[in-house]
């Protein structure tokens, strides 16, 4: 999520939660909306998705994974939701951050799985590719939370409206990168 934020010109000294364990987008004495769902891609160079084959189950005895070493559960979420049936331990480097994590992918280690917000940038310049299919929804959404006390700040009120237009734009410009609705 800094990254996304980062790429719009967000200055680093405003608070920004990047994980909270609330996934409903309730805290107290705040007021929260949801920007948008995470979505969950695999990912990989593109010499490295193009040699990998499959049939009707992912091998993970033949597929160089990489994983997150925060959100183990990557893998198995992003199968889940995408209906495949895999053989095989999910094994493969695991990486602190996802900064490291994509950058490893991006070098040919291997196959990565990752929210679409954090790699948009290079899926649209081709320095990453999809594989095996689209976008998986989460239970995680990202969202923009404002203390009850300050929101009505004009500088923060404006803030709000300009991150909820970034994320419309982020949106449109996932479904058009996808060629479907995102």
């Amino acid at each position: 999520m800094l990254g996304w934020l980062v790429e719009r010109k967000i200055a680093p000294h405003i608070p920004v939660f990047d994980k909270s364990e609330r996934s409903d987008g309730t805290w107290a004495a705040t007021r929260s909306q949801e920007l948008f769902r995470e979505e969950l891609v695999v990912i990989g160079a593109p010499d490295v998705v193009e040699d990998v084959h499959t049939e009707d189950e992912l091998d993970f005895d033949k597929i160089p994974t990489l994983q997150n070493a925060n959100r183990p559960d990557f893998w198995l979420t992003w199968l889940r939701g995408a209906g495949l049936q895999h053989r095989g331990a999910i094994r493969g480097a695991r990486f602190p951050h996802s900064e490291l994590l994509i950058s490893a992918a991006k070098s040919g280690l291997g196959l990565a799985v990752v929210p679409l917000l954090y790699v948009e940038t290079e899926l649209a310049n081709k320095d990453l590719v999809r594989a095996f299919g689209g976008p998986v929804p989460t239970a995680d959404s990202y969202w923009l939370v404002q203390s009850e006390q300050r929101a009505e700040i004009p500088a923060a009120h404006q803030f709000s409206l300009w991150i909820k237009d970034q994320a419309r734009q982020f949106r449109r410009d996932v479904s058009h990168m996808l060629g479907a609705r995102a």
